[in-house]
């Protein structure tokens, strides 16, 4: 039987950690929009700037940073999400708040598709998908398990703790990765930027891209 490496357990966690911060927003609207004197209209574009960051940025990064080794790269991003989100729970600004928004989207998107690519090339022949799937799993599991658990705490201790906790978890999952991922990592061939488009150009790919956006 076939026993999935660790590395892929931390890959889930990071999915399920970086975008439970995207739609745990959603479910502490009220306070935040009262503690920072903005209305819950207001208070719903950190909510918005997030997913527009990750839907420019993600394919802008998977091109940028394709050659770069994995390890430092999750490594960086984690850091930076894991600060972005302790320094929003401590600002009194809702402007400075927005822009924090941003800087962890970023540090999302930089992450999500070297996770997925990381988790194809790793595969044992034949299962490529099953560890995408996987990893998948972590961004459908942030709606399912992460909202309510993230609102709950928010709730309990107040809008800040959500953010305190999601850097926590964003650390948790950085200890994670340097104790699973592989130290050498061989990077795969990346196809030129034309081909790229070129291969965005096709409807099945298009399709099937728009169909997944969020």
């Amino acid at each position: 039987m076939h026993r999935a490496p660790a590395w892929l357990f931390t890959l889930l966690s990071a999915t399920f950690v970086l975008y439970t911060d995207d739609y745990v927003i959603a479910g502490i609207l009220p306070e935040l929009a009262h503690d920072l004197n903005v209305s819950e209209g207001q208070a719903g574009q950190l909510v918005t700037v997030f997913s527009l960051t990750v839907a420019v940025a993600a394919p802008v990064a998977a091109v940028a940073f394709a050659r770069l080794p994995r390890r430092p790269l999750f490594v960086v991003a984690l850091l930076v999400f894991a600060g972005a989100n302790l320094t929003a729970a401590a600002t009194p600004s809702f402007t400075v708040l927005l822009g924090l928004r941003v800087v962890a989207a970023a540090a999302a998107a930089s992450m999500t598709p070297a996770a997925f690519a990381f988790a194809a090339m790793h595969a044992p022949k034949g299962r490529a998908g099953r560890y995408i799937a996987v990893v998948s799993l972590g961004v459908t599991g942030s709606i399912a398990a992460g909202v309510p658990l993230g609102t709950w705490i928010g709730g309990a201790l107040g809008w800040r703790a959500t953010f305190v906790t999601a850097s926590a978890a964003g650390l948790c999952v950085l200890v994670a990765a340097l104790a699973t991922l592989p130290r050498r990592h061989r990077l795969e061939d990346v196809p030129r930027l034309g081909e790229q488009l070129r291969t965005l150009r096709r409807p099945a790919i298009s399709l099937g891209l728009l169909a997944n956006r969020r």
